[in-house]
């Protein structure tokens, strides 16, 4: 098993496997034979049979690379706990740390890559590179400033943006099993600044529609300062097919043309209000269309930017949430 500090640990079976299962190791010598795969001269193409030969073919692919590992042996991992490569004649016993004679491997016969064009992605030739002549030195280079593929506009005037919660791990497959865990977050939500909620009159834990240019969530809103004004914050946790929460139906795919890292966390979304409508009667008092809607005058107020429950008049038409859900995040505590 390799780490991503250069690391190379051998780790020991601990338990026998049930009867009838096989390790992938075996699957893979099983299929090959079937297969009935076979080398340039005819021989079988895979003619290990332990992980240890297998390792040893590995060993000789590294050999003279940067990750050369031709002097690893079973005995020096368990010996040492782990290697760091390069581990070859000249550093047997492994590499804490690379480059410390201040020289990077910048040759063009041996480099791994010849980099590519910082703009477009596009791979630099062999002679593109040996003409930055970088002689053992990092390759720095400028970048211009490249404005989102997508900015909040006219229709889809907020940003959105996707991310974890302490509690969960993806999309909950294993956490969601976990009553501590799922107590403690169980529900899809957006978090919004306090400003924004003031502007469109929202109440904490109102369910309201987020919508994209590619999508949807439906989704209640936790109201603070959290997230800065004209941003909306909706964790990718959640979603089923049950109900419309899944983040990641709102984000953009455009991609980096270097990295070719999706732009999942910048998108330009709105917040669209989910309500019923009532019209105010002659006799009417905020207290008792609280009551009939089940919302308190509070909150009744504060979605319709009543001022005072001395607002009302007759015949017009207050907005009524059509459902509120609690979504508090509690404060963060080691499981007792």
């Amino acid at each position: 098993m390799e780490n991503a500090d250069r690391t190379i640990n051998m780790l020991r079976k601990a338990v026998e496997p049930p009867e009838g299962v096989k390790s992938d190791f075996e699957i893979l010598l099983d299929f090959s034979k079937r297969m009935g795969f076979t080398d340039k001269d005819g021989k079988p193409l895979i003619q290990y049979r332990t992980p240890e030969e297998c390792f040893e073919e590995w060993k000789e692919v590294s050999r003279g690379r940067p990750c050369d590992m031709t002097g690893i042996t079973y005995e020096k991992l368990e010996r040492y706990n782990g290697l760091r490569w390069p581990v070859n004649e000249q550093n047997p016993e492994g590499t804490v740390r690379l480059y410390s004679e201040g020289k990077f491997a910048t040759e063009s016969s041996y480099t791994q890559s010849y980099t590519k064009d910082q703009f477009t992605g596009r791979p630099l030739t062999k002679e593109e590179y040996e003409a930055m002549d970088p002689q053992g030195k990092a390759i720095l280079h400028p970048t211009r400033y490249m404005p989102p593929a997508e900015e909040p506009n006219h229709d889809y005037p907020m940003w959105v943006t996707t991310g974890r919660l302490v509690w969960h791990w993806h999309t909950r497959t294993k956490t969601a099993r976990s009553p501590y865990l799922q107590t403690a977050a169980p529900n899809a939500y957006a978090e919004i600044n306090i400003e924004d909620a003031e502007a469109l009159h929202l109440i904490e834990g109102e369910v309201v529609r987020i919508k994209s240019p590619r999508g949807e969530i439906e989704v209640p809103v936790r109201i603070g300062e959290a997230v800065q004004k004209g941003l909306i914050f909706v964790p990718f946790h959640f979603g089923s097919w049950e109900k419309k929460e899944a983040a990641n139906e709102l984000t953009a795919d455009f991609t980096d043309p270097l990295s070719k890292q999706p732009t999942f966390k910048q998108s330009s979304c709105r917040i669209e209000k989910m309500r019923e409508s009532h019209v105010v009667g002659e006799i009417a008092r905020i207290d008792s269309i609280a009551a009939q809607f089940g919302i308190s005058v509070e909150n009744l107020q504060r979605a319709n930017g009543l001022v005072t429950p001395y607002d009302l008049q007759i015949g017009r038409r207050l907005e009524v949430p059509l459902s509120i859900i609690n979504v508090p995040i509690p404060e963060y505590l080691p499981f007792k």
